[in-house]
This record gives C-alpha cells, sequence and structure tokens, in this order.
C-alpha cells in the first residue's frame, strides 16, 4: 500500500507541474495574442486617420474648386468626418479592451482549471489508497 501511495502522490505532484506548465504558457500566449491586438488596433487606427484626412482634403479641395470653400455644407461635411473618425476609433478601442478582458478571463479559467485539478488529485489519491481519509494521515 505504502508503494502505491508513493507512486500515486508522485504522480499528482507531476500532473500539477505539467498543468503549471501548461498555464504558463497559456498565459504566455495570451499575452502575445494581446500584443497582437494592440499592434493590429494602431494599425487600424492608423489607417482610420489617414483616411479621414484624405476625405477631409477632398471636401476641402472640392468646395475650394467650387468656390465654396467656407461654405455650411463643406464646414458639416468635415464635421462629418471628424465624428465618424471619432466614433471608428472608439470602436477600435473598445474591441482591443473586450479581447483583453477575454483573454484575461480565460488565464483565469485555466488557473481555476489547475486548482480543480489539484483537488482532484488528492481526492483521487485518497480514495484510492484508503476509503477512510483519516487512515491516510496517521
Amino acid at each position: 500500500m505504502a508503494i502505491g501511495l508513493a507512486i500515486a502522490a508522485g504522480s499528482a505532484i507531476f500532473q500539477k507541474r505539467q498543468e503549471n506548465i501548461a498555464i504558463g504558457k497559456q498565459n504566455k500566449a495570451a499575452r502575445a495574442q494581446r500584443r497582437i491586438a494592440r499592434a493590429q488596433e494602431a494599425r487600424k487606427r492608423r489607417a482610420a486617420v489617414q483616411e479621414a484626412q484624405i476625405a477631409s482634403a477632398e471636401v476641402e479641395a472640392a468646395g475650394a474648386a467650387t468656390g465654396s470653400g467656407t461654405s455650411s455644407n463643406v464646414i458639416a461635411a468635415s464635421t462629418s468626418i471628424a465624428s465618424q473618425l471619432g466614433s471608428n476609433l472608439n470602436f477600435l478601442a473598445t474591441t482591443t479592451e473586450l479581447a483583453d478582458e477575454a483573454s484575461t478571463a480565460l488565464s483565469g479559467a485555466a488557473d481555476a482549471r489547475s486548482v480543480g485539478a489539484t483537488v482532484g488529485a488528492v481526492g483521487g489519491l485518497a480514495l484510492a489508497n484508503d476509503t477512510r481519509l483519516d487512515n491516510l494521515f496517521l
């Protein structure tokens, strides 16, 4: 019985170490995914700003070509472009924030699974070797 208990204990310890390694790698992957998401967001932000600048320049050029460079239509179009840019940038920030929250939740879930597996291994160890837990600690 002592040999079986030692093997079971060693197996539980090894399982826990492997789970910790897996959690570490999962967390590292989650951090990398967050960095990728931030880089993609930065690229999209730059593209959105550039598109807005081009659209605004086109509106101003069209206004200047028609002699209505300061007309309310040109001002309204420029304001609309700026508003749309703000909305697009807010959307990008929100999606990145949500991706970070999801990644954090997945890391937490991995940690909880590890704790659950450890508790399960200890419980299985106790049940496999003796149905009376008080004998396990004598």
